[in-house]
């Protein structure tokens, strides 16, 4: 493969938007750098806007592909994408959101021909304010399942070994990042956390794929659930997962705990239901602990997870 970096930009209805976000990865150019824009099935024009942008910045140095993708689904997009990567290195980047001018340079300066993945952390932007984005320097898939520190833009591949896992899960419609993580990390990758410095603006608003609140999204993220929890079979019996499937419990609890307090009954019970489904894995303890974490979440309690992560973190497995 060719030496570099591919950034693939999924697009999906970001006319007005898209064009702030493609200057500032022209900032980041880098002799390395090449960008693939795989337009979604947009129907605000969006298609157009990426193409009369690639036309006027295309140079001979900075090569830039424009897609299109009528099937649906941000994983299907950046599949897509990553079909026609040709570079040793693959980026995902979001069409909402601001990239640091230094990221591609830093990045390039970072990798190594024993590297898998790079970790970076990010800077989370909601209601103008910018926040480092909580996040461990390790590879424990317990911690992922808590912290969700493998998010899209925090992940630099390999992009044979990207392939090599099967690329993003189209199946996942949302949190498919978080699926991805779970992968990512199951399969022992060969992996370096970027640890200098936080990079990018990453912009939580209610058109982003989350959306406003977890209720409004939670068909897609049972489904990221369910597919987390074949990841984690699939895996295998080994001892050391056995804190990864607690993590799974108590995820499912706390989110349970969250859509108790968005009033929405029913969707905690399908996150009950999905908690029950990975009692096989966890002891009598551990439920205790799930249910405390739900009712202290579902009463305003905040960062449950820290507390799960805190118990997993000093508990001895047998």
């Amino acid at each position: 493969m060719k030496k570099g970096l591919t950034i693939i930009v999924p697009v999906y209805n970001r006319a007005k938007l898209v064009s702030e976000t493609l200057s500032s990865i022209v900032a980041a150019q880098h002799k390395m750098l090449k960008l693939i824009l795989v337009d979604n099935g947009s129907t605000d024009g969006s298609l157009d806007v990426c193409k009369d942008w690639a036309n006027h910045h295309r140079t001979a140095t900075f090569d830039i592909q424009v897609l299109s993708e009528p099937h649906q689904g941000a994983a299907i997009a950046r599949n897509r994408g990553l079909s026609v990567c040709e570079t040793e290195w693959v980026y995902f980047f979001d069409s909402d959101d601001q990239m640091s001018a230094d990221f591609v340079e830093k990045v390039m300066g970072a990798v190594t021909p024993e590297m898998d993945v790079l970790c970076v952390p990010v800077y989370q932007v909601k209601k103008g304010t910018a926040t480092k984005r909580a996040y461990r320097h390790c590879s424990e898939v317990y911690v992922h399942l808590l912290n969700n520190m493998m998010s899209t833009q925090s992940m630099i591949f390999r992009t044979t070994f990207l392939r090599q896992i099967g690329g993003w899960n189209e199946s996942v419609t949302t949190w498919d990042d978080f699926e991805l993580g779970v992968r990512t990390l199951l399969s022992q990758p060969r992996l370096r956390w970027y640890e200098e410095k936080a990079f990018h603006q990453i912009y939580v608003h209610d058109e982003s794929l989350t959306g406003p609140n977890l209720s409004s999204t939670k068909t897609a993220l049972v489904q990221a659930m369910h597919a987390v929890k074949e990841d984690l079979a699939q895996a295998g019996t080994d001892p050391s997962l056995r804190k990864a499937w607690k993590a799974y419990y108590l995820r499912c609890r706390i989110y349970a705990g969250l859509l108790q307090k968005e009033g929405d009954r029913a969707g905690a019970s399908d996150f009950e239901a999905l908690a029950r489904g990975g009692t096989g894995h966890v002891n009598f303890s551990m439920q205790t602990l799930g249910a405390l974490l739900q009712v202290y979440t579902a009463c305003g309690g905040r960062a449950a997870w820290r507390i799960a992560l805190y118990v997993l973190d000093h508990s001895v497995e047998k």
